[in-house]
């Protein structure tokens, strides 16, 4: 309890130190649902329209799922534009550029597409729920059965698009890792030409037959 009496020298000032006195306002919003508290945050000073719509589409609703319901009380702020908006349009596509060769892609490690088209341009569309309220994390692992390989970018493209209209570029510096030479090359995928099943389907399929002349004797081999 903060004391408001005390004795000092006459003509000088009575000082006293008090805990928590920052006297600030803080603000703490967040969501309440069956498991707990979801997407908290803090902030100096008293809510505003403006903040708690982007509150809203940048803290609360990555972490809704598909049939979720959202209730807010009658507060004035609750009430600004583009708050219904931004709750029902928070889908989200992942763009990561050209890929060589083949990728599989995941989000806070939930697989969310593959593509087996060298330099193809990679779109994936986040399942509901997949991101969450801070930090996100995207891995990408990368097969390459010829030439450089890697992500070839542009950069400029690479990062989230969400429904909205907001976009969040990734284009920066990715940390990678190689993987150890001692693992061994995988097998060989089935649309290579070189060493998959397309030849030898087409060796089941349609057999090369010859005739080949050797001391007199005509042979059809099988």
């Amino acid at each position: 309890m903060t004391r408001t009496h005390g004795r000092c020298l006459r003509g000088q000032r009575l000082l006293e130190p008090v805990p928590h006195g920052h006297w600030k306002t803080s603000t703490l919003v967040a969501g309440l649902c069956l498991t707990g508290i979801t997407a908290p945050y803090v902030m100096d000073g008293a809510m505003t329209g403006d903040v708690f719509l982007q509150y809203i589409k940048q803290i609360l609703a990555p972490t809704l799922t598909a049939g979720d319901i959202v209730v807010m009380d009658n507060v004035a702020t609750h009430k600004v534009a583009g708050i219904r908006e931004a709750i029902e349009a928070r889908g989200a596509t992942l763009l990561l550029g050209g890929i060589e060769d083949v990728d599989q892609t995941f989000v806070n490690g939930r697989p969310i597409g593959n593509t087996s088209e060298p330099g193809a341009a990679r779109q994936y569309r986040l399942p509901a729920g997949t991101l969450r309220a801070g930090d996100n994390h995207v891995v990408v692992n990368v097969l390459d059965t010829y030439g450089t390989g890697g992500m070839t970018g542009p950069a400029n493209i690479v990062g989230l698009s969400f429904d909205d209209g907001t976009f969040v570029p990734l284009g920066g510096d990715w940390l990678y890792r190689a993987a150890s030479t001692l693992m061994g090359h995988p097998p060989r995928t089935p649309w290579e030409s070189t060493g998959g099943m397309t030849t030898i389907g087409n060796a089941m399929i349609a057999p090369q037959t010859s005739t080949l002349k050797s001391a007199g004797s005509t042979k059809t081999p099988r």
